[in-house]
């Protein structure tokens, strides 16, 4: 009988520990979720890394937005665009992008989403995306969480938005 209870204890401590592990490595607030994503996206190499990127970024505009005052339908797209990605679409989706899109119009009063002038690289892209998530950090530090949502969208938008060449 000590046997099957010491045997019981000692494989609910394991999974009990596997199942910490397990959730130890999802991020848990927002910023630690928009810090996550910005490693995946921004910084890694593998292909994986970074499609598991622009899922938490996705995911990290949905959190952010939530209970926020956004144009009627703003949500929705975002949502709905977060559903296709999970079900394990491409970062490339067209129905996908194009409810980031549109979202980002309903949000930008009526203008859609142009690459910045001064982007004329990869190297340039990645920098300026670093910026836009540092602005959403120190947003959702600050407690706004809401004010996250535009910078951070623009991250995702510049990531499917192709790049054309200059000169």
């Amino acid at each position: 009988m000590k046997r099957k209870v010491l045997a019981l204890m000692v494989l609910t401590l394991v999974l009990i520990a596997f199942g910490l592990a397990k959730t130890t490595n999802q991020p848990n607030t927002l910023a630690e979720k928009i810090q996550k994503a910005s490693a995946l996206l921004l910084d890694s190499e593998k292909s994986e890394d970074k499609t598991q990127g622009f899922l938490l970024l996705v995911e990290s505009i949905d959190l952010a937005g939530a209970g926020g005052s956004f144009p009627a339908g703003f949500q929705d797209e975002v949502r709905g665009a977060l559903e296709i990605f999970r079900k394990g679409s491409s970062i490339l989706d067209q129905q996908a992008a194009d409810k980031l899109r549109k979202a980002y119009v309903l949000l930008n009063a009526g203008k859609p989403f142009q690459m910045p002038a001064e982007i004329s690289s990869i190297d340039q892209a990645v920098e300026y995306g670093r910026t836009q998530i540092r602005s959403a950090l120190a947003q959702v530090n600050a407690g706004k969480n809401a004010d996250a949502v535009r910078p951070l969208l623009e991250v995702i938008l510049m990531v499917i938005t192709p790049m054309e060449a200059k000169g």
